[in-house]
């Protein structure tokens, strides 16, 4: 139990310093190819911006390594944040435990009883 702690407690360190950082990168490819693509079809051609979007930084030209990094980084931040969210059993101050199957459960049942609620709204009440 102590080493599951341990390694839940290392992918949030990880987590938080890495994602500050991943995020730019990351912003920077979603941004710039979204807006390529809208002025494209107003005819503007902002070439530009697939130069930002592939990785060439005016005089910092990581082109032969952005797609790796951009990979590894999203790699990197799933999977310390799975590990957070699937971390170990915790108990709270009732003695009862939370684990990460009965929140999901619970939410996944939340969900279900919203989701009636809309369909039998939606259908006059015939649920169909």
């Amino acid at each position: 139990m102590k080493g599951s702690r341990t390694t839940s407690r290392q992918a949030r360190r990880i987590h938080r310093w890495l994602v500050p950082i991943a995020a730019a990168p990351l912003l920077i490819t979603a941004g710039t190819g979204s807006l390529y693509s809208l002025l494209l079809e107003k005819n503007i051609d902002a070439f530009w911006l697939l130069k930002l979007h592939t990785g060439q930084f005016g005089w910092l030209n990581l082109q032969p390594v952005y797609p790796i990094l951009l990979g590894a980084l999203t790699i990197v931040v799933t999977v310390s944040g799975l590990t957070m969210l699937l971390r170990p059993a915790r108990t709270k101050e009732g003695g009862g435990e939370i684990t990460p199957t009965s929140s999901l459960r619970a939410a996944a049942a939340a969900g279900t009883t919203a989701m009636t609620g809309l369909v039998v709204g939606m259908t006059g009440g015939t649920g169909i």
